[in-house]
């Protein structure tokens, strides 16, 4: 009985050691579809809480994130250069 157990024993050691191959897992990286020229305008409100004082200041202001050019970074992917504008007054 005791040879039969270590063969098997064996068997399942050895079967639980191959390698498998897995995919990269997809990381998301499609989710905003890039050009040149597009542009995403934000409204922000900044708030900052002051501990010394005990008092909030509240600022608020536009942005907007404009994708400028595309270039190829050091792994060989595609990437792209952002504007970034911000706008604090109120007049156009």
């Amino acid at each position: 009985m005791k040879p039969y157990f270590i063969f098997i024993l064996l068997v399942f050691t050895l079967a639980s050691c191959a390698k498998e191959e897995e995919e990269a897992p997809d990381m998301g990286f499609n989710y905003v579809p890039l050009e040149q020229g597009m542009f995403h305008s934000y409204k922000v409100e900044t708030i900052i809480w002051d501990d010394n004082n005990q008092t909030v200041d509240t600022s608020f202001y536009q942005l907007k994130m404009l994708v400028d050019t595309s270039f190829i970074d050091n792994m060989g992917r595609k990437s792209y250069r952002w504007k970034r504008y911000l706008k604090t007054d109120t007049t156009d």
